[in-house]
């Protein structure tokens, strides 16, 4: 999903898996997220395709394994009528690392979330106030060698781990 992009790399890994445990193969995860200096795609100029997104399929037992890099918290936009209205509160224009997920499978509620790191700046000030304890996942770090996902990570990497439970229609 990072493609190259400079970062500390992340793998998250989990299951997906119905109320009742089922695993759910083949559940589609589609996954974004900002970049190590906070920017989307869509506010860099020079990107002209996906950039850090990426849609992942759960295994025949309904693990996965996504490898990105860390997410960085970053400022939303202040310079338009939202900056305006924040600049008149006490509000924080602030957002803590997070990456997005939205889970669709067949016969299941469509599921639209993120995950924020542990001990991320901004975790009780979010602007969009999406931070909930639920969702807050320690980014443990380990050392260069064997990864999540059966290769090798030639550098130190962050791998944090989360189940999602999708809902019956």
């Amino acid at each position: 999903m990072s493609d190259g992009l400079p970062g500390t790399p992340l793998y998250v890994t989990g299951r997906v898996t119905s109320t009742g445990g089922t695993p759910l193969p083949g559940a589609v995860l589609d996954v974004w997220q900002a970049d190590a200096d906070g920017a989307y795609e869509a506010q860099l100029p020079e990107a002209d395709e996906a950039r850090l997104r990426a849609k992942y399929r759960a295994r025949d037992d309904g693990s996965f394994c996504i490898r990105t890099i860390a997410p960085r918290g970053y400022s939303i936009p202040m310079d338009g009528p939202v900056g305006d209205l924040i600049r008149h509160t006490d509000i924080s224009h602030y957002r803590p690392a997070h990456f997005h997920v939205l889970l669709d499978e067949p016969g299941h509620r469509r599921l639209i979330t993120h995950l924020f790191q542990a001990g991320a700046a901004y975790l009780d000030t979010d602007v969009v106030f999406g931070t909930k304890d639920a969702l807050i996942v320690p980014f443990t770090p380990r050392p260069a060698g064997p990864s999540p996902d059966g290769d090798t990570c030639q550098t130190p990497f962050l791998e944090a781990e989360f189940d999602f439970v999708l809902q019956a229609e």
